[in-house]
């Protein structure tokens, strides 16, 4: 992944992964910079340094309590990654997200399978109105995933 994220000319931003299985996956659409870094510097060292995305700031930690508070159950476990890696500036993300979906489509696949093999609901979290996300349901996988709509600072 990070050898992807390289050659998309972004900086590699990993998550933090789950230990074990989980009931629910959010998929998001791709990392940004301009928040927890103002440079492609300044997030390799903060990376480097063991930052993992969804972790900080006010915006993850209200995703995670709405996950908790009013999708999972009581014992329910949930892992939120990314479709693509790569940060970079909100205002480049959209130009060839396409085509950078493609390229990162098996890795998202197997990252999924690996990490959380027998998670029963898929949602793609984080999503705009041209659906991007939801390329993975035209694909036929996964079966039963739900669209959330985000709007974050940026929109």
């Amino acid at each position: 992944m990070k050898t992807l994220a390289e050659a998309d000319g972004n900086v590699y931003l990993p998550n933090p992964e789950p230990t074990g299985r989980v009931d629910y996956i959010l998929i998001g659409m791709e990392p940004s910079l301009g928040h927890w870094a103002r440079s492609a510097e300044e997030a390799r060292a903060r990376v480097a340094s063991g930052f993992r995305n969804f972790l900080t700031d006010i915006e993850p930690m209200l995703l995670h309590f709405s996950v908790r508070r009013f999708l999972c159950e009581k014992g329910q476990k949930y892992y939120i990654t990314d479709f693509s890696k790569g940060a970079m500036l909100v205002e480049h993300a959209g130009t060839v997200r396409a085509d950078r979906y493609d390229r990162w489509y098996l890795s998202l696949k197997n990252a999924t399978r690996r990490s959380t093999a027998c998670a029963s609901r898929r949602v793609a979290a984080h999503v705009d109105d041209s659906g991007d996300v939801e390329r993975e349901r035209v694909r036929g996988e996964p079966s039963g995933a739900q669209r959330l709509l985000h709007r974050g600072p940026a929109a």
